[in-house]
């Protein structure tokens, strides 16, 4: 995120008392959420930067991340009960991508947990995205070379049938 310095310390510092209560991961959504409060902002609807994840960080414990976006959307939803649809609708999306790592992971309990979580939530939504769940999923857990190989075939499938003749050759 892009902020000015003026807003950053308006926000106060990062808080500490999610890692107190094991559920660090959300302190950059505390963050910008405390600057939403006093500040307009915009969002771009662009990807600029990317998001490194490694089997070892912090947001690859997928039940301490959903504790930690509990906690965070709780405190929003206590002081803003306007917006707790638009930040329901956030836990659910969460929840879902969580439940997918968790999967992708190797960690079945996790996902079984998070699975049940956004059935009782919200089971329409927990149907619905199913299927794409499942496709994220299986892409997930796929061998990069096994993707690269289904490529290839899929652009030479999709070339018109001259340059499929002229190829063989």
């Amino acid at each position: 995120m892009l902020v000015r310095r003026s807003a950053f310390e308006r926000a106060g510092q990062f808080d500490p008392s999610l890692r107190a209560r094991n559920a660090q991961g959300c302190e950059d959504l505390l963050k910008c959420l405390r600057i939403a409060e006093n500040y307009e902002f915009r969002v771009v609807p662009q990807h600029l930067v990317g998001y490194r994840r490694t089997i070892g960080n912090m947001s690859s414990d997928v039940m301490q991340m959903f504790r930690s976006y509990e906690i965070v959307l709780a405190e929003f939803r206590e002081k803003y009960p306007l917006f707790g649809s638009d930040l329901n609708a956030h836990l659910l999306d969460t929840i879902n991508g969580l439940a997918v790592r968790a999967l992708i992971q190797g960690r079945p309990s996790a996902a079984w947990y998070l699975s049940k979580k956004l059935f009782v939530l919200e089971p329409r939504t927990a149907i619905s995205r199913l299927p794409h769940t499942l496709n994220v999923c299986c892409r997930g857990l796929v061998p990069r070379w096994i993707k690269i190989r289904v490529k290839r075939r899929r652009n030479a499938e999709s070339r018109p049938l001259y340059e499929k003749i002229y190829l063989e050759r």
